[in-house]
């Protein structure tokens, strides 16, 4: 019974927790779809691609005004209960969702950490995605008479996504060696 209800606890704890981090994160923003001028694309007198520059003021200012939102939102649910049903206790599945509903309280323990990173993926032969993420890390306490732990909070919201797209080369190869036959590539007359 105590795993299930660790379990049952850990999970609301944790969605609970994901529903306020969103929320804080999105209310901040403003309904602000477009974050693009956190990176500026340089060309080329081409057209090409040259250059991704991050503009690390605007950056640090949204990392800092998110921050405060999502530590804002961790600190509100101090006052927040989540319900679990006795049945769901039992962990008996026919008995989930049954039986009268036990509160416990969540209660947020230190402040919550975020941090931006950028990534680039290849998304083809020409093409690449620079994306720009906010990980959150956090940490919560369900309390309940009889039961302490902490939940560990790790939700990454996806605020920025660009497709780069740059010239078609004329040859490409795409080659998969394995240590072993790396030595015979090297002996291939080209």
């Amino acid at each position: 019974m105590a795993s299930n209800c660790l379990s049952a606890r850990r999970y609301k704890c944790k969605t609970a927790a994901e529903r306020i981090i969103s929320d804080a994160v999105f209310e901040k923003l403003g309904g602000e779809d477009d974050l693009s001028d956190l990176v500026k694309i340089t060309f080329d007198p081409n057209g090409n691609v040259a250059a991704l520059t991050a503009d690390q003021r605007k950056i640090n200012s949204l990392r800092s005004l998110l921050s405060d939102a999502v530590n804002d939102g961790i600190d509100s649910l101090g006052g927040e209960y989540v319900g679990i049903s006795a049945g769901t206790l039992t962990g008996i599945s026919m008995l989930y969702g049954t039986g009268h509903t036990l509160n416990f309280r969540i209660e947020p323990k230190g402040n919550a950490e975020t941090r931006l990173t950028g990534s680039f993926k290849s998304a083809g032969i020409n093409q690449t995605i620079h994306s720009i993420i906010l990980e959150v890390r956090a940490e919560i306490s369900p309390m309940m008479p009889g039961f302490t732990e902490t939940v560990d909070i790790s939700y990454d919201i996806l605020l920025s996504e660009s497709v780069i797209v740059g010239s078609v080369p004329e040859n490409y190869s795409y080659i998969i060696l394995d240590s072993e036959n790396m030595s015979e590539l090297a002996n291939i007359d080209i």
